[in-house]
């Protein structure tokens, strides 16, 4: 199979709306780059079973890794996650170009 190496185009954002369906797209999306959710993380050296955690629950570095595998920025996927300035809402998995950022104020 041919390797895609470049951006996805996004779904409708109904799709997105939707854990399910916002599942299905991204396992569609790997499978077209030759990729599936078991070889992303042998990627990064993790078990198999993290990248589909990510799918159903905020995972920042797993969100973070699937979206560059996708050509994307992790807010795109997975909006309702991600602050509009593209901050984290939940900070499990830290990627670390997101640790310098500043502490979010609550006012």
């Amino acid at each position: 199979m041919e390797y895609i190496d470049k951006p996805v185009d996004l779904p409708d954002p109904e799709v997105l709306a939707d854990t399910q369906r916002r599942a299905s797209w991204v396992i569609y999306q790997l499978k077209l780059r030759g990729l599936n959710l078991a070889a992303l993380a042998r990627q990064y050296g993790q078990q198999r079973q993290y990248p589909g955690f990510a799918l159903r629950k905020p995972w920042t570095l797993w969100e973070w890794r699937i979206a560059k595998a996708l050509g994307r920025e992790p807010q795109e996927i997975f909006p309702e996650r991600y602050y509009p300035d593209g901050l984290p809402i939940h900070s499990r998995g830290l990627p670390a170009k997101f640790k310098e950022a500043k502490p979010r104020s609550l006012s």
